[in-house]
This record gives C-alpha cells, sequence and structure tokens, in this order.
C-alpha cells in the first residue's frame, strides 16, 4: 500500500472545495456519508471535524479508520490517522485558512478553534475493502417510477421498479430487468424540474447504502440491503422475460 497519494489525486484534493467521506462504525455496519472539507499541505491530505470529537463521521472514522473520500468522480480509499505533531496541527490550520477563510469566515474559524484541533487527521491510501453499494434513483421518465442498481463485478446490474421497493412482507412489487449501467450511475443526478409536479426532478437519489449478497444469480437475487431509507432483506427474482418481482423477505 502506498504511503502517498499520486499527484493527480492530490491536485483533485486540493482543488475541491467539499468532498464527501463515506464512514462506517465497524466492518459489518452500512457506510454513511457527510460532506467535509479537505486541505493538502505539502504531499499530505488532512481533514479535520468542525464539531470537534462530537462529529458523528469523526466518532465513526475513529472506530473504524478505513474510509472512502468522493470526490469529482472518484473514489479515493482512505486510512485515517491523528496527527499530533503541533507543527503539524498548525500547518493544517493554515491550510483551512487559506482555503477557505475568504468565501467561509464563520465555519473556518470554527475549524481552527482549539476543540477541532484535537481531531485533526491525516488520510493515506488504503485499498478499496467496502462492501457492494446500490442506489435507488427516482426517475420522471415517460413514467415516474424508480431504478434499482445494485454494484457487482464494475457495473450497475439494474432494474425498473414502477411502483418502488414493497413495504409489506405480503405484497410484492413488478421490476423490470434493463440493462447494466456504468458505475457513474451511483452518483447521477438531474435536477431538471418536472411539469406538473411541484418540487419534483428528472431524477434524483431515493436512497443509496451497501449490500449483502446471499445468492446472486439469473435465477435469483437475494440481498440485504443497508441504506439511508432502507434496511432490510429483498429476494428479487424473474417470471418470464424481463419482468421480475421483488419480494420483502423482512425489515431489519
Amino acid at each position: 500500500m502506498n504511503s502517498s497519494f499520486d499527484p493527480e489525486t492530490l491536485n483533485l484534493l486540493h482543488e475541491a472545495e467539499e468532498v464527501y467521506i463515506e464512514t462506517r462504525r465497524d466492518a459489518g455496519s452500512r457506510e454513511q456519508r457527510t460532506i467535509i472539507w479537505v486541505v493538502v499541505v505539502g504531499s499530505e491530505v488532512f481533514v479535520r471535524s468542525v464539531r470537534g470529537q462530537n462529529g458523528r463521521w469523526y466518532q465513526r472514522i475513529s472506530a473504524h479508520p478505513e474510509g472512502t473520500l468522493l470526490v469529482g468522480g472518484a473514489r479515493v480509499p482512505v486510512h485515517a490517522t491523528t496527527a499530533t505533531d503541533e507543527g503539524t496541527v498548525d500547518a493544517v490550520s493554515a491550510a483551512f485558512r487559506s482555503k477557505y477563510e475568504k468565501a467561509w469566515p464563520g465555519p473556518t474559524a470554527g475549524m481552527v478553534r482549539p476543540e477541532a484541533l484535537p481531531t485533526t487527521l491525516k488520510l493515506s491510501p488504503a485499498e478499496e475493502t467496502s462492501m457492494p453499494r446500490f442506489v435507488i434513483q427516482e426517475h420522471y421518465a415517460r413514467s415516474h417510477h424508480f431504478d434499482l442498481r445494485l454494484e457487482r463485478d464494475g457495473a450497475l446490474v439494474s432494474w425498473a421498479v414502477p411502483k418502488g421497493m414493497p413495504t409489506d412482507t405480503t405484497k410484492n412489487r413488478l421490476a423490470m430487468r434493463v440493462d447494466d449501467h456504468d458505475m457513474s450511475h451511483l452518483d447521477l443526478v438531474d435536477e431538471s424540474p418536472v411539469e406538473g409536479v411541484p418540487g419534483a426532478v428528472a431524477k434524483s437519489i431515493w436512497d443509496r447504502g451497501t449490500y449483502e449478497a446471499e445468492q446472486f444469480d439469473d435465477e435469483m437475487v437475494i440481498v440485504t440491503l443497508r441504506g439511508e431509507r432502507l434496511d432490510g432483506k429483498y429476494a428479487i427474482f424473474p417470471t418470464g422475460g424481463k419482468n421480475w418481482l421483488v419480494h420483502l423477505m423482512r425489515e431489519g
């Protein structure tokens, strides 16, 4: 494992005003996504919790120091270690002021206050070890429907689910198998307004998270989804042609 990021990644992080960080409490829990600030000092990458040790993402990565940064469409696996050297902490504070103070003086002041300093973390490259991801998009196309996409073998196995995921173990929902999509669709949105539907946009992310697969083949897909909305075990099975059904096996 490399101890430093490549120049392209360093520049990407240096130029980014905000990034997402995905963290989890332990290896078996679902990832949580939070927007944070990031700075580059020399050839090293640092983050810090504006809420000090009360920051939930900071608490998660402190308990399980592997995470992922999402920036510019790229996923950057990271390992976090606490920066304790006073000179390093001061240099990180100076980097936050230089990068953010002009545009966001208030939040920057919070980032360099004494309570935040102990949460200074150095990020190093790590191997991608996270569980496979899923996304459910709400989509207004020719008709309103939801798209279920499961990460597998470098692509997104996809179904169009006209009425959304089932909420009752006694009522299955139709799911139409569609072509696999590329990985960029994990974060794809289209904020074009929908005519006649106030507040709606053409494509939005309804839920996302990670999943565990018990079975995944052409005859049956059984997965446990751990998302921001959904937390349950589902079976997806074909009924003929491109028609499949989604069955809620259990919640939680």
